[in-house]
């Protein structure tokens, strides 16, 4: 190293006479264009002026002349952190870290590849690295503060705790870093007073700490306190106007207020500094799609496709579907065009670009039509794995042997809640199966609103608490070296629906919860039973009964464990609703989006003929879905008619459901998709239930019931013969009597059935044995 490059180092390091160093470093290149380390230097004075362009630009060509190894990982560290804060956050840049650190990992290599890790949402990986920094040296203020960062990530609590108290005692602005991540620890918890206390501590130290007064504005936002939330939003998009976080923030909390068109502006703003931004475009267009106004929400993706050219957002707009259609044909035409939008992407090499920072969702309202909707959810799955084929990732442990001290069942849902009926089907499952065989696991995707249901932790060994982001799902899951994954349900939630493309058990199977087929290879069962399905090709042969994907499991009876669901203390009082003592009531109360067009036939048919009949339905969970519904009947009924049809407001809660319930003559099973739980319900009460027999499983619970208590001769086979059911219960009183004191007497057989739990530690054996004779008979055939 010349003396005059000497000099520019000590100009540079020690006097931070930026300007002179850099003259001299161009000098030095000037005579030496092969100076490597002067084009580093070079590319380090670019940095620190915030030239960040011109940092890579010097890196990169040292990089090319350098030929000593740790002096090359260096530039490699320099190169990635450069692009890192340039916000280039593609495999390049992890590259250049990944190369860096390997070759000499320093804590300055290790620091730089942690942070890009965190950079692309992989924070698991940068654990590790950081974990090293800080057991090398413990005073490694940084290394804390993004170890707290990633651990939040993983919603790894008391570790992040752990990390950010770390900073406290540091000097500086890594003090307010401490104090702001436990703020977002405590605010990612709940525990929203808490946090508030941190945030303000950290704006003690720092009164102008940009992600200290978002966070604490957030929370004030959580609370409800707009006004104060929504100012803060907007002194800092004063700061920083493209920020777009604040635009969603300020967006949401417009939309809120009702001042839609404000909100709408906020949120096309934000798309048009980062197209694939996942809060602001799923604010509009999930506000769009949930009120009901598909074509709206599609318009508002269709433009952010425009503005990105991601198909991300093509394939989300051709999966919008309405909670609440107008008419069958208007149902029937949204299927055809589904299928003509799949088939054509199909045909097409489709990019789905960010697709684990964007919230795709399954076709959740799919099912409710009553379809056969094997094609488009094979086709679906096909696509998402073609297009995304990290996917179907396979766990290491599946190809390995491991010593069997149990069979390890897991069961996985985001519904597992209290008086969920995903977790109800399965509670006396998951307690009953033969411990001496199996290790039970309870695999929780998050929800907003409530933790796991207590009686479904205390019948498992086990609670492993989920993360949303899919990749950390894959290896959480996978680190449990499972022999068995059973998915309760596939369609509600998109955690559940795309973790089931990976191979993460030997066996993988998929209960019911959302009775329909998965669509997806990697599901090997669909656990069904005798009584919950028709006359089928469950074989998977074809033909027009040809439903699953999946070999289905035909477990005998019921197939699923019913607890008697506790009767109210008090029964319903009519006068708590404004019915009439006199009124006979033909009760549906069932969600909006179960009331199909189809099912209109019967309460015309019902208000026609029973003129002291009054139906009553619930309202919906938005007041848009009551609105359309509403108007569909309002234009399908007479008004004598109509003025007798009631909806009440939606109740929560078993207890309060319950008694509702009890107050109706007659309860109504709806057509073509029934109900599981609301029907045990209503036969726990002794009510009489009318049902139509079916052909597909989302209707047969119900006719299922019946049949295993001995009541099948009161299936309806046809609409005609449903109608005329409930109106003889209706209208008879002896045949509603007789009819009452026969569901009482026989409703027992539905609960705790013992057969059930044995008949799933069979399959399960059996399904995990077979799964590892495969594997036996594949290395004997190699």
């Amino acid at each position: 190293m010349s003396d005059v490059l000497r000099e520019g180092i000590r100009l540079h390091m020690d006097m931070g006479a930026l300007e002179k160093a850099k003259a001299i470093y161009a000098r030095v290149v000037a005579e030496d264009p092969m100076a490597a380390d002067a084009w580093q230097l070079l590319g380090a004075v670019a940095v620190q002026e915030g030239d960040f362009h011109s940092g890579e630009i010097h890196f990169a060509h040292a990089l090319t002349l350098e030929t000593d190894p740790k002096k090359t990982a260096m530039l490699h560290c320099n190169l990635a952190e450069t692009r890192r804060l340039q916000e280039k956050h593609d495999v390049v840049t992890l590259d250049h870290a990944s190369t860096g650190s390997r070759v000499a990992p320093t804590e300055f290599c290790r620091v730089v590849l942690a942070k890009v890790l965190l950079d692309r949402s992989e924070p698991r990986l940068a654990i590790p690295h950081l974990q090293a920094v800080v057991a090398h040296r413990d005073t490694h203020v940084e290394a804390w503060h993004l170890l707290g960062r990633a651990w939040l990530s993983v919603s790894v609590m008391d570790e992040a705790s752990t990390a950010f108290r770390r900073l406290l005692a540091a000097s500086g602005p890594l003090a307010v870093e401490g104090y702001v991540g436990l703020g977002q620890v405590r605010q990612a918890l709940g525990a929203l007073h808490e946090a508030i206390t941190y945030y303000e501590r950290a704006l003690e130290l720092n009164p102008t700490h940009f992600a200290g007064r978002l966070l604490l504005a957030t929370v004030w936002h959580q609370h409800g306190r707009l006004d104060d939330a929504m100012h803060v939003y907007a002194s800092l998009l004063e700061q920083s106007p493209a920020h777009v976080g604040l635009l969603n923030n300020l967006g949401a909390a417009l939309l809120y207020r009702g001042r839609e068109d404000a909100a709408a502006t906020y949120f096309q703003r934000a798309l048009a500094i980062e197209p694939g931004q996942l809060q602001s475009l799923g604010n509009l267009y999930i506000y769009y799609a949930e009120r009901g106004d598909v074509a709206a929400a599609r318009a508002m993706l269709e433009t952010a496709y425009a503005q990105s050219r991601n198909d991300i957002f093509r394939l989300q707009a051709a999966l919008l579907l309405p909670p609440v259609y107008a008419t069958q044909d208007e149902l029937l035409a949204t299927r055809a065009a589904l299928h003509a939008r799949l088939d054509a992407f199909m045909a097409q090499d489709m990019t789905l670009a960010n697709f684990y920072t964007t919230e795709l969702r399954p076709p959740f309202f799919l099912v409710y039509h009553g379809k056969n909707d094997r094609r488009l959810l094979e086709t679906l799955a096909t696509l998402y794995r073609r297009a995304v084929p990290q996917l179907s990732w396979t766990a290491p442990h599946v190809t390995t042997k491991r010593p069997q001290s149990c069979i390890r069942v897991g069961f996985m849902s985001k519904s597992f809640l209290t008086n969920h009926a995903h977790g109800l089907l399965l509670r006396g499952v998951l307690a009953g199966l033969d411990r001496e065989v199996f290790c039970v696991y309870l695999l929780v995707v998050p929800s907003v609103s409530e933790a796991p249901d207590p009686s479904l932790v205390a019948a498992v060994d086990t609670v492993v608490h989920l993360s949303l982001h899919l990749l950390d799902v894959q290896r959480d899951v996978a680190a449990l070296a499972l022999d068995a994954l059973v998915f309760a349900d596939i369609m509600s939630d998109p955690v559940n629906y795309f973790t089931a493309f990976g191979r993460l058990a030997r066996v993988q199977a998929l209960f019911w919860g959302n009775p329909t087929t998965s669509g997806i290879a990697a599901i090997d069962y669909f656990i069904s039973s005798e009584l919950l399905e028709a006359a089928l090709d469950v074989e998977g042969t074809g033909g027009d009964g040809d439903h699953y994907t999946e070999q289905v499991v035909l477990l005998p009876g019921l197939g699923i464990w019913y607890d008697p669901p506790l009767l109210p203390a008090t029964p319903g009082r009519r006068s708590d609703y404004n019915l009439d003592e006199h009124w006979t009531i033909y009760m549906c109360a069932q969600s909006v989006f179960k009331m199909q067009p189809e099912f209109d036939v019967v309460l015309a048919a019902i208000l026609a003929q029973d003129l002291n009949g009054h139906v009553v339905l619930v309202q919906g969970r938005r007041a848009t879905w009551t609105e359309q519904l509403m108007a569909r009947l309002r234009a399908t009924l007479p008004r004598s008619s109509f003025d007798r049809l009631h909806l009440l407001p939606r109740v929560a809660g078993h207890d309060a459901y319950m008694r509702l319930l009890s107050v109706a003559t007659v309860v109504l099973h709806p057509f073509p998709f029934g109900g599981s739980k609301t029907s045990a319900e209503a036969l726990a009460l002794g009510r009489p239930l009318v049902v139509r027999d079916a052909t597909h499983l989302r209707a047969r619970m119900a006719p299922a019931f019946f049949r295993r208590v001995g009541l099948s001769h009161l299936l309806c086979a046809d609409t005609d013969a449903y109608i005329a059911m409930a109106l003889k219960l209706g209208t008879n009183a002896t045949f509603h009597a007789e009819i009452t004191g026969v569901i009482t007497a026989r409703t027992h057989l539905l609960w705790r059935d013992p057969q059930v739990v044995t008949e799933w530690d069979r399959f399960l054996f059996n399904a995990v044995r077979v799964s590892a004779l495969d594997d036996t008979e594949s290395e004997e055939g190699e």
